[in-house]
């Protein structure tokens, strides 16, 4: 049998350590005990895989999980609904169908290297029932001292506000509309509801998204979380012509990331 080289135990070394870096434990934090008897879930936010379930009888306490390495997730808590909303019954032709599940979801990025810990809160703290008829609450994620993780919210924050912005302007045309229709303006009314429709069916990000989004990935260059980020918009868009420009300003711990290889193999197809 032959002897290990002194690199070679090294080699074996540094593998062991990068394996055990990767499977480090992850505790969750809730102290929701409003809500009663829940399931929570994680899902890998890419593919979409079910990694983990637990139920909570009121969702306190924490929830501890193995082998999580550093990557981008979807945390959701449902629960069996206490109302189902009249325009989703109105809606549906058989009742069967109906999604008889409240949920609610949050993208979190984990990274138990910089942060093994993380609370879990909810804005503002309300039951289940006052959840469901107002639709307010939306969880939110205590880091702590994991600083990749601030960033991330940070990111997706520049999409909540997006998406609120064309909330707002969907809700002032469909009063414009409304008030079209009181003065019998049936023309004014029929345009204004073509926008309203146009804006609904859009994916597309706008343009101050956008920009606001280069900004930040110009300014966070180094980081690997802005490359998960570059990565997305060209796997939701696959606008590689619209993002070559910050792929091109990735650098440092951005370039370790795998989604800069995914990228890059990309790029090199085309």
């Amino acid at each position: 049998m032959k002897k290990l080289t002194f690199a070679g135990i090294l080699l074996l070394l540094s593998i062991f350590l990068s394996c055990k870096q990767d499977r480090q434990k992850v505790t969750l934090v809730f102290d929701n005990p409003l809500i009663d008897s829940c399931t929570v879930d994680i899902y890998h936010y890419i593919s979409g895989e079910k990694l983990y379930s637990t139920s909570f009888t009121n969702l306190t306490g924490e929830w501890v999980l193995d082998s999580l390495p550093t990557d981008m997730y979807v945390l959701s808590i449902s629960w069996q609904r206490m109302y189902i909303p009249h325009h989703m019954y109105r809606s549906t032709r058989n009742k069967q169908d109906l999604n008889e599940q409240f949920i609610l979801t949050k993208n979190l990025y984990l990274n138990p290297v910089q942060e093994r810990t993380y609370k879990v809160s909810l804005q503002p703290s309300l039951d289940r029932e006052k959840i469901e008829l107002t639709e307010q609450p939306t969880l939110s994620l205590l880091p702590n001292d994991c600083k990749d993780c601030a960033l991330a919210e940070k990111y997706w924050r520049i999409y909540e506000n997006d998406k609120q912005a064309k909330k707002n302007n969907i809700d002032a045309l469909q009063n414009k509309m409304a008030e079209a229709v009181n003065n019998a303006d049936y023309i004014q009314a029929g345009e204004l509801n073509k926008q309203i429709q146009a804006e609904s069916q859009s994916g597309n990000n706008s343009a101050d998204m956008e920009r606001n989004l280069k900004q930040m990935i110009q300014q966070n260059n180094e980081n690997p979380v802005t490359s998960f980020f570059v990565f997305h918009e060209l796997y939701l868009y696959r606008d590689f012509a619209a993002y070559k420009s910050s792929f091109d300003q990735l650098t440092a711990n951005a370039l370790n990331s795998k989604y800069y290889h995914m990228i890059r193999k990309q790029y090199e197809k085309l």
